[in-house]
């Protein structure tokens, strides 16, 4: 009977609150959602407190709904942000969603001009504090004549720095602001530009100020692996991560020699000069981007006539010129014996090649000699079959044809060059060569949808004397050619890079100031262009050029930011590369025995990238290793963790399936003994 009277109490109380709850929305029924006055007080009178509670309520649920209606949020939960923003006025540009590290937001050109742009870094070399983060970026404003002003504020609840910095376009000084902060160890990086256009920065500003930051979200690690992110590798870890970023760059070029003096008696009208040239580069996108250095771009003809012309001796231009200049300077007449004998000495006394040069200069600079180039083209190789170029094809009419086609082997387009011309006779004979860096970037031709695996840039400014290097190239002395100039068998010789070590010896700056990295490794001819990686797999220098003596090795390697700046001003977004990543991480499982999980990531890269040059064998590998079972993540031929999981939720389903057991038979007894206190009533 206890039981009655307390159900009793219950219902009454139920329905003295739906009576109430009517009530309410009696009195809310008068106004309807669009005649709720934006001033409340003005009709608190005719409610009740709960009453007027309620429409306090629903009035800011029907703002809340306005507000959703207009805005949506843009989250990366993989790095911890998220923007709150309107897409009428806002276009995004970026990958899929939660993938990319990057994203611009592009105000609606009706509304004016501006654009707020977040870069995420996720390989803090250093795991900086924002005064340091401060202090590199400032060093490097200030570098770059850019500096303007600084302050200490914050952004989405996190200290942060803004500068504002200055570009030149058209000869005239614009500003625009850069933010810096950290959170959970990224380095978030913001561009905010706007022309004093309408509204355009009060847009850019509230959009910033809508940007908030939590804890990114980190993937759960595989047990018996303590990280497939290693913070260090050894040589030939990185050696065997890397080559497949790592590539050779072939470039064919003829050049043309016109003749301007119509009263030379030696000189031909014209000379057709057709050379082929090798250099290193590596894929800085996936898109198929490659960095290398500006001198293997080769775009000046007078860089051919300096560096292969003058050491062609047997060819027609060089004789003719020997004679040209020999009457010009003593009106002699040379015999063909004395022409032979003045181009050995060429050859063998540098004095004396240089004198020639000298004086070619001079009549390229009179305008009496002109070089122009006539026929480049560029190639890129990215397997493993060796790069055949018939000799006999390398002329203007059929240089096109004259490199092998194989499915490796793809054509390059000369894209971006920071090079300054230190050929020309203004160089030469002025020293007038310029300012500039010594770096180029290529793009690959008809790559359809396949996705490069890019590696990363490093920092080199944060490089200290002491520490290891491994540089991966294409020397020209193993590489070998067609003609047999090699110390290795040419059929073979160009399907892997050749790997060196050394280390940091010193930071310097060139005659520009920029920063120079000095090494004790060993570069050849043909690397100039190649990666120096850290042991994080990072790029933290670019070979440029070497000197060997009795004294040592002085090799040079170019800063990371002389490409990320290259990169920048052409608009090439440089993003985390998965195909690069995963990569990685395969090889990580590969190296600890989880082979399944290898070869999963290895198809994975397979799928992304169907032109990699190893990946296949790791997959034959790590499917060997499973059938011998040998991998560490497997029991019984499962998966120990995919095991786990079902003995788990197997386990979950009978205590579940217990306790409703027990909740049945319990409700049935209640029933029974229910039925048992009517029956004695």
């Amino acid at each position: 009977m206890k039981k009655f009277r307390q159900f009793g109490m219950l219902l009454f109380l139920l329905v003295g609150i739906g009576i109430s709850i009517g009530a309410v929305e009696q009195q809310l029924s008068l106004y309807g959602k669009a005649n709720i006055p934006e001033d409340l007080s003005t009709i608190e009178a005719q409610f009740t407190p709960e009453g007027f509670t309620k429409l306090k309520t629903l009035r800011a649920q029907l703002e809340a709904e306005k507000l959703t209606k207009q805005n949506q949020t843009f989250t990366q939960t993989t790095y911890g942000y998220q923007f709150f923003y309107n897409p009428t006025w806002w276009k995004i540009e970026t990958q899929a969603a939660d993938v990319s590290n990057r994203v611009t937001f592009r105000l609606d050109s009706s509304l004016g001009d501006a654009s707020v742009t977040l870069v995420v870094d996720s390989s803090d070399p250093q795991n900086s504090s924002l005064e340091q983060l401060r202090e590199t970026v400032e060093s490097e404003y200030r570098e770059k004549g850019q500096f303007v002003s600084k302050e200490l504020t914050t952004i989405g609840a996190q200290p942060a720095y803004r500068f504002l910095l200055t570009e030149t376009h058209f000869g005239e000084k614009t500003e625009y602001e850069e933010w810096w902060t950290i959170n959970s160890g990224y380095l978030y990086h913001i561009t905010v530009r706007y022309a004093p256009l309408l509204e355009s920065q009060a847009y850019a500003l509230t959009l910033l100020n809508t940007l908030t930051f939590f804890s990114p979200q980190v993937p759960p690690a595989v047990k018996g692996i303590t990280s497939t992110s290693k913070t260090s590798y050894t040589p030939v870890e990185i050696a065997e991560i890397v080559s497949p970023s790592v590539v050779n760059l072939i470039h064919l070029k003829c050049i043309k020699m016109i003749n301007k003096d119509r009263s030379d008696i030696y000189l031909k009208p014209e000379y057709d000069f057709c050379a082929t040239g090798k250099g290193t580069g590596m894929i800085v996108t996936e898109q198929g981007y490659i960095a290398t250095n500006g001198h293997v771009a080769n775009v000046y003809p007078e860089q051919s006539l300096i560096e292969q012309v003058f050491h062609a001796p047997a060819h027609p231009f060089m004789k003719d010129l020997v004679r040209d200049i020999t009457y010009r300077t003593s009106f002699v007449s040379l015999t063909d014996q004395a022409v032979e004998s003045l181009l050995e000495v060429t050859q063998t006394n540098p004095t004396a090649l240089n004198s020639l040069m000298n004086a070619t200069m001079k009549l390229l600079d009179g305008g009496l000699l002109e070089v122009k180039n006539e026929v480049t083209k560029y190639y890129v190789q990215l397997g493993r079959e060796a790069i055949k170029i018939d000799p006999h094809r390398v002329n203007p009419d059929m240089i096109t044809s004259a490199v092998t086609p194989v499915s490796s082997i793809i054509e390059a387009e000369l894209v971006a060059l920071d090079f300054p011309n230190r050929y020309s006779p203004a160089a030469q004979l002025r020293n007038q060569d310029g300012k500039g860096t010594d770096v180029a970037i290529f793009k690959l031709k008809d790559t359809g949808s396949q996705r490069f695996p890019a590696v990363t840039l490093g920092v080199s400014s944060s490089l200290k004397p002491g520490e290891p290097l491994v540089i991966l190239g294409f020397p020209s002395l193993v590489e070998g050619d067609s003609r047999g100039n090699s110390l290795i068998d040419y059929t073979n010789a160009a399907r892997t890079q050749s790997v060196t070590q050394g280390i940091v010896s010193a930071l310097k700056h060139d005659n520009t100031g920029r920063l120079l990295i000095q090494t004790d490794a060993s570069i050849e001819r043909g690397t100039s262009g190649g990666p120096a990686f850290n042991s994080k797999t990072e790029v933290v220098g670019i070979v440029t050029f070497g000197v060997e003596g009795t004294l040592g090795n002085y090799n040079f390697l170019r800063d990371t930011a002389d490409i990320k700046s290259l990169l920048d001003t052409n608009q090439i977004p440089v993003q985390k590369n998965p195909v690069f990543e995963k990569w990685r991480e395969g090889l990580t499982y590969f190296w600890n025995g989880y082979y399944t999980k290898a070869s999963n990531n290895f198809r994975l890269v397979k799928q992304m990238y169907p032109g990699h040059p190893t990946v296949d064998e790791y997959i034959s590998e790590a499917k060997a290793a499973i059938v011998q079972g040998k991998d560490r993540g497997l029991f019984l031929g499962f998966e120990k963790e995919v095991l786990i999981r079902v003995v788990f939720y197997t386990f979950l389903f009978l205590i579940s399936s217990l306790l409703v057991w027990k909740l049945l038979m319990a409700k049935k007894n209640h029933i029974v003994v229910s039925s048992q206190i009517r029956t004695e009533v």
